[in-house]
């Protein structure tokens, strides 16, 4: 009887020891776009269409369809730091004579990043905890080329000491752009 009482009180001390007491909950942050996105078109007045995102052999890297010098596509970027908080996001143009990012109104901006984020190099630090952020934006196409691309990168509070992951995450994302007929 005192075997089986000391064996049940060893697996109970094993239990407890391998379980992580100081309630860490930390996860890489998540980005996500839809696989469609709508552009309006500067050919036809009012024309709103329809983008497909695609995988490349690249890993991190998607392409968009391409558009047309003056088309304007939505972006409905969608940040999740799961159960930890986003730190800054990052919107980087490769080429911004090719390109042009549209933000929200500055005073929305405001409201959620700090004073020291630079809207024009496209860093956004977080002033408020939030865990998740809808971020729509719109891209412009100012000039023909195969170089447009734009990287997103997004930053969380999470600590990873004795666990595998990062506290950021991030992709590019390619853009052909014709000239316009």
């Amino acid at each position: 009887m005192k075997t089986k009482q000391i064996l049940l009180l060893a697996l109970i001390s094993i239990g407890f020891i391998s379980c992580n007491m100081n309630g860490e909950t930390n996860y890489t942050p998540q980005m996500s776009l839809n696989s469609r996105l709508r552009v309006f078109k500067v050919d036809t007045l009012n024309k709103i269409d329809t983008l497909d995102i695609y995988n490349t052999k690249v890993p991190g890297e998607l392409l968009l369809d391409t558009i047309t010098v003056g088309d304007t596509v939505e972006i409905p970027l969608k940040l999740d730091g799961i159960t930890n908080n986003i730190t800054a996001v990052y919107l980087v143009q490769s080429a911004d004579s090719l390109t042009e990012i549209k933000l929200p109104a500055k005073s929305s901006l405001d409201a959620l990043f700090s004073s020291s984020s630079n809207y024009a190099e496209g860093k956004f630090f977080s002033s408020t905890s939030f865990t998740s952020l809808y971020f729509p934006f719109k891209y412009i196409a100012k000039k023909p080329g195969n170089t447009a691309k734009l990287t997103f990168m997004v930053v969380s509070d999470a600590v990873f000491k004795d666990a595998s992951g990062s506290n950021t995450n991030s992709f590019v994302l390619k853009t052909p752009i014709k000239a316009a007929k």
